[in-house]
């Protein structure tokens, strides 16, 4: 029986890691309205909210709510957000050492990073876009501050940023679940090993005796119509 507990106890540990991915779990980072325009060693408090879905507050708890900007040359600032009253909404205060473009991702673990869009130094922030939201009542924090609706522009990624950093794969080439495989694997393996141990019960010997004579009486039938 203690083998029987270990598939089982794997099988469950399975799924409780993959649950994010097999519940369709993505998230968006959507930023409230930008200044016109950013300079290179002044700080701008941006206000950002977190959407599980597009839509709604995450029912996964977020571990490190931020943004995280990078430059064409890989230099990586973090910046960490504070809660505020409204259910998924954040504010943080940045400050950029330099001129130049800044890709600019919302930080959402355990979901990846969502690419807002482009920061320019000087500048203003270009925001890409969003996949459409799923279908989910309002939040009941959401009085007369909601989150925005984002058209958004198509924002090209910057040559010296690696392409999957932070991004979400095109719709062309979805990704391949390998969770949802994974699971199939283990159920296989799982029902493949209740088989074999079946025959070691009066039960499964009963069955397997039954299958192993209707064998020999349908060979001779066989063998004449042959």
């Amino acid at each position: 029986m203690r083998w029987m507990l270990g598939v089982a106890t794997a099988i469950v540990a399975t799924l409780s890691l993959t649950t994010p991915v097999m519940a369709g779990g993505w998230a968006t980072t959507l930023v409230d309205p930008l200044p016109d325009r950013f300079e290179a060693g002044h700080a701008y408090t941006v206000g950002f909210w977190i959407l599980q879905h597009g839509s709604h507050v995450s029912q996964i708890t977020l571990s490190n709510p931020g943004l995280r900007l990078v430059d064409g040359k890989g230099q990586t600032l973090i910046f960490k957000g504070v809660p505020l009253p409204e259910g998924g909404h954040y504010a943080t205060a940045i400050v950029l050492p330099h001129d130049g473009d800044w890709e600019l991702f919302g930080m959402q673990a355990p979901f990846a990073d969502y690419r807002v869009g482009v920061l320019g130094i000087p500048g203003r922030v270009v925001v890409g876009p969003t996949p459409h939201p799923l279908d989910f009542p309002p939040d009941p924090s959401w009085s007369t501050v909601k989150p925005p609706s984002v058209a958004g522009e198509v924002v090209p990624p910057l040559k010296a940023v690696p392409a999957n950093q932070g991004l979400k794969p095109s719709g062309s080439s979805p990704p391949i679940p390998w969770a949802p495989l994974g699971i199939g694997v283990l159920f296989g393996l799982a029902s493949a090993i209740l088989g074999s141990a079946a025959g070691r019960t009066a039960l499964g010997r009963h069955v397997i005796g039954r299958l192993r004579t209707q064998r020999l009486l349908r060979a001779p039938v066989n063998a004449r119509q042959r």
